[in-house]
């Protein structure tokens, strides 16, 4: 059976076809004929032109014409049958590549992508039935051209950390590195519930890029050993399936300065460091050293005389905070 494939492939490249690589006297035989030929897409489902008894074929050529992007093409034969099915992908009228399709034992169906149409004089498809001394049946075929939609993206935020109860942006740059414009959906969402599950979408032209910005946002009281995993997915509006997905870890850090842990610093903090100094107050949250604004490792009155600096005279910011 795959032997009488093969000779089916080799009776392609006869003629002015041949390439010097199949039949000794390949360009003194006749060209087999072409059932039918196409170079506007999509092609719909069609029937093979006749019914393909044992051993013989139908060959169907595709032309890329000014299409560009992929050729998916389909074959399913009668499942009364045994079937074979190849394309033969020209680069030059003497110049071929056999790619075997992949079909269902039971159903004889499958299909083939063929990357760079563009690139190809064409495309010709062969059924084959493989059923000795069968009589003819159907198989049926289509094609279409799948656009060439690409997309790239990074996180350009290099600094995972957030802190409890504030929000920090993280950047995403997104990439249309396709050779034709597209839209583009970002979606992004993290396991702690410190993103919004949400979209953005925007179109790009071939070649240029964007930030996106996405504030995250961790609750209240969020501990210091927490962490989230951030996950951003670009995605092609042109090809769903055309997509790239950035993962992040936010970790929970300490503010210096944030007294309270309420996510800021401003005079509440310098209200409750003075409570805690001087009136016998609650305790620096999380930790004794959120109130260590100097960064000297010890919580005294130099803390509260750079915070309240920082706070009122613009004074410099804790120089051992992460951002």
């Amino acid at each position: 059976d795959s032997a009488n494939a093969d000779f089916t492939s080799w009776n392609y490249i006869t003629g002015s076809r041949d390439d010097g690589l199949h039949y000794e006297e390949a360009s003194s035989y006749p060209e087999i004929s072409i059932a039918a030929t196409y170079s506007t897409y999509p092609v719909s489902i069609q029937n093979s032109a006749t019914n393909i008894s044992g051993y013989g074929d139908s060959y169907i050529t595709f032309y890329p014409g000014s299409e560009i992007g992929k050729l998916r093409v389909t074959f399913n034969g009668s499942d009364s049958r045994e079937w074979k099915a190849y394309v033969i992908k020209s680069s030059g009228i003497n110049t071929h590549d056999i790619e075997y399709i992949d079909l269902s034992p039971v159903s004889y169906n499958g299909e083939i992508i063929i990357e760079n149409f563009e690139s190809y004089n064409s495309v010709t498809l062969a059924g084959v039935n493989v059923s000795e001394f069968s009589a003819g049946v159907l198989f049926t075929y289509s094609a279409n051209i799948i656009l060439p939609y690409e997309v790239s993206s990074k996180i350009l935020t290099e600094d995972s950390s957030v802190y409890s109860g504030s929000s920090k942006i993280f950047d995403i740059q997104v990439n249309n590195t396709a050779i034709i414009g597209d839209i583009f959906r970002v979606i992004y969402w993290d396991d702690q519930g410190w993103l919004p599950i949400d979209t953005v979408n925007f179109a790009l032209n071939s070649g240029d890029s964007t930030i996106v910005s996405i504030n995250v946002s961790p609750p209240q009281g969020t501990s210091l050993s927490g962490v989230s995993e951030l996950q951003f997915k670009t995605e092609s509006w042109g090809d769903t399936s055309v997509y790239v997905i950035d993962t992040m870890y936010a970790v929970i850090a300490l503010q210096r300065g944030d007294v309270d842990f309420s996510g800021s610093i401003d005079i509440a903090d310098i209200v409750s460091f003075v409570n805690y100094s001087f009136g016998g107050g609650d305790s620096p949250q999380p930790i004794v050293l959120a109130a260590d604004f100097d960064c000297n490792g010890l919580v005294n009155i130099s803390d509260l005389v750079a915070l309240v600096d920082y706070s009122f005279n613009s004074g410099p910011y804790c120089e051992c905070n992460p951002y």
